[in-house]
């Protein structure tokens, strides 16, 4: 799942606690989501999990966050309404849970140079699995060498 690097940056330090994306495949709390912070980054940061994930129109998400979402500043709403409040598609919100923040960053370069055809999503997707376990063994080897 792609974040621009601010909010890549609150979820690993703990300063957001919910995500909202235009929904494009169903998510579950067993799930494993890839956190990649685009550019300038482009590297892949941390894991998470999803957590009481919720499907719906605006409204009905903007309720979900007043709820559920403690951490949800200005920066958040700002983009939501600026993105979503007019959108007639189904939205997914859910919080963010188990995070496993990469003592190293994957580079985008670095994954590329194994698959050299990837492309990080817009928003996400589901990878293949021996893309997810590459990503996962240079993270735990970088973790490892330090």
């Amino acid at each position: 799942m792609s974040f621009k690097p601010i909010f890549a940056k609150k979820i690993i330090e703990g300063s957001m606690d919910c995500e909202v994306r235009t929904f494009f495949k169903p998510l579950d709390r067993n799930d494993t989501i890839i956190l990649y912070a685009s550019s300038p980054m482009k590297s892949f940061i941390a894991l998470f999990s999803p957590d009481k994930v919720f499907t719906g129109k605006y409204d009905d998400i903007v309720d979900y966050i007043r709820i559920n979402c403690k951490k949800f500043d200005k920066d958040n709403w700002f983009f939501i309404r600026k993105h979503y409040m007019r959108s007639k598609r189904k939205l997914i919100a859910f919080k963010i849970a188990n995070i496993e923040v990469f003592k190293h960053p994957i580079r985008l370069e670095t994954i590329r140079s194994i698959y050299s055809r990837f492309k990080p999503p817009i928003g996400y997707t589901y990878i293949d699995k021996k893309l997810f376990e590459t990503i996962v063994a240079l993270a735990y080897e970088y973790r490892q060498s330090s």
